[in-house]
């Protein structure tokens, strides 16, 4: 399963996690990807500046030419599904069905303001 949207990203930082269960970092102490064990909070461009596309997707095998790895961990999925939220807590893109703990590697295209993230998610279970 491959989603994807563009979006002008409020407050410029995107939510990775269950949303009924997800711990969202405290801070993200100036760096581009902060987590917890059940949340991966990652900077974006400014929404000022424009949009940012963002790839949700379960596949493994993306495409990562062109792309630096950003963050590679596990978090805690206990509702068994794992959404891209904004700060506001607006739901972005949804993935069902993914198990109770989920791979998640952050793929961007730039270290400090990427304006292209692929999130891929990896079955941990």
């Amino acid at each position: 399963m491959r989603l994807e949207t563009k979006i002008a990203v409020p407050y410029s930082v995107v939510f990775v996690f269950d949303r009924k269960h997800g711990d969202t970092p405290d801070s993200m102490s100036t760096q581009l990807v902060s987590a917890t064990s059940s949340c991966v909070a990652i900077g974006t461009l400014p929404d000022s500046e424009g949009e940012t596309l963002i790839v949700l997707t379960t596949d493994e095998r993306v495409i990562t030419e062109g792309l630096l790895l950003a963050y590679n961990g596990t978090i805690e999925t206990p509702n068994c599904e794992i959404s891209v939220s904004t700060a506001l807590n607006e739901e972005i893109l949804t993935v069902p069905n993914v198990g109770c703990r989920c791979r998640i590697s952050v793929w961007v295209n730039d270290k400090k303001t990427p304006d292209h993230i692929e999130i891929v998610v990896g079955y941990s279970d």
